[in-house]
């Protein structure tokens, strides 16, 4: 009998909480930090051509995970402190008209860095005029173009910067059509049992007291990196992804409608290529015996973005350049666990940006 009630009594202490998620909304993938981008999820909106935007005059402060630390990285909380404006963008006010608006993801929205040290807030401090930052995180090349048409051009821009990150953009055009088809869920999840207390206690025990096998995954793909002016580490998750060439055919594509499009409007447009994380650091770190990072290779994406950008007449800055020359002058410009900049890769990746233009004339003379 004492085991029947203890039994009862345990089970009913566990579906308590989850009262709130049914009743209250709350959402446990939040509070006990099980999924990295659920502050985001839980801000967004379903929106029928970008399939998701964050909701406007929303905000967060909190903490969330750096994102590798769901593959087994060592735990590391990063502050973020975002307030949308009237179009879900991270802009306060909301512009009405800008020098250079700036497109693109989580690179350009920059949810985990301070807004004035995010990328599309420094490009502005450094070229002394006005900017709009139009990144949305988890955005591909069908929702950037959509971005270009009804948010940047909108705020008569001299320039248009497309921020194109070799990561993922080209694996976000199929996730893209497969949402579109109805394959996959265009707005934020949400249902009772991805919410649950019941689903996400198991998750936060086996994240932080569990996974040695994940430990042991991770340490193989940490490196030192040492240089002249500093040494550090790294977390990387996996070499540069082989992309389809269908794939890179959507994304230039929608390259082609910005620039005609820019065009019409008298607007400049440059395509700034982000790199992964370990097309920067490559050959500057030391691996771990037994680690599969030393044999990884990278991709001829740039280099065929660029061709494309010369055949269009399009403005073309690649960052691996300045991003590299940075860590080998000791300083580093990625959060350690995590794939994105820290105040230092925005601060870089401005810099280089902003030099372009300004020997190019733009947007002064634009």
């Amino acid at each position: 009998m004492a085991a029947a009630t203890l039994a009862v009594s345990t089970v009913v202490a566990l579906l308590l909480p989850d009262l709130a998620t049914a009743f209250a909304g709350r959402d446990w993938r939040l509070h006990l930090r099980t999924d990295p981008r659920i502050w985001r999820r839980q801000h967004d909106v379903v929106d029928p051509e970008l399939q998701h935007v964050h909701r406007p005059h929303s905000s967060y402060r909190g903490r969330v995970r750096a994102n590798l630390c769901r593959l087994g990285v060592p735990e590391r909380l990063l502050d973020v402190d975002v307030r949308y404006d009237a179009n879900g963008f991270r802009n306060e006010p909301t512009p009405e008209r800008v020098d250079v608006a700036v497109v693109g993801d989580s690179f350009v929205e920059a949810p985990i860095v301070p807004v004035e040290a995010s990328f599309a807030h420094r490009l502005g401090d450094l070229l002394g005029c006005t900017t709009a930052n139009l990144g949305q995180s988890g955005y591909g090349p069908q929702q950037e173009l959509a971005v270009l048409r009804r948010f940047a051009l909108p705020l008569r821009p001299a320039v248009v910067t497309w921020v194109f990150f070799g990561g993922n953009d080209l694996q976000d055009v199929d996730a893209y059509e497969r949402r579109a088809r109805g394959e996959a869920a265009t707005g934020p999840p949400g249902s009772l049992w991805a919410r649950s207390f019941v689903r996400n206690l198991p998750l936060w025990f086996g994240q932080r007291f569990g996974g040695d096998e994940a430990r042991a995954w991770a340490e193989l793909r940490r490196g030192a990196w040492r240089s002249p002016g500093g040494e550090g580490e790294q977390y990387f998750s996996q070499p540069e992804h082989r992309y389809e060439e269908r794939q890179l055919d959507v994304a230039l594509d929608c390259l082609r409608s910005a620039a005609a499009e820019c065009r019409a409007a008298g607007a400049r447009l440059v395509v700034v290529y982000v790199p992964r994380k370990f097309r920067v650091y490559r050959g500057l770190c030391e691996f771990p015996p037994g680690s599969p990072c030393a044999d990884w290779e990278t991709t001829d994406l740039p280099d065929r973005v660029a061709a494309f950008c010369a055949e269009q007449d399009l403005g073309w800055v690649d960052l691996t350049p300045v991003l590299r020359e940075r860590v080998e002058q000791g300083v580093e410009v990625h959060f350690p666990e995590d794939v994105h900049w820290n105040p230092a890769g925005h601060d870089a990746a401005a810099g280089a940006v902003a030099r372009f233009l300004e020997r190019a004339g733009w947007p002064r003379d634009g």
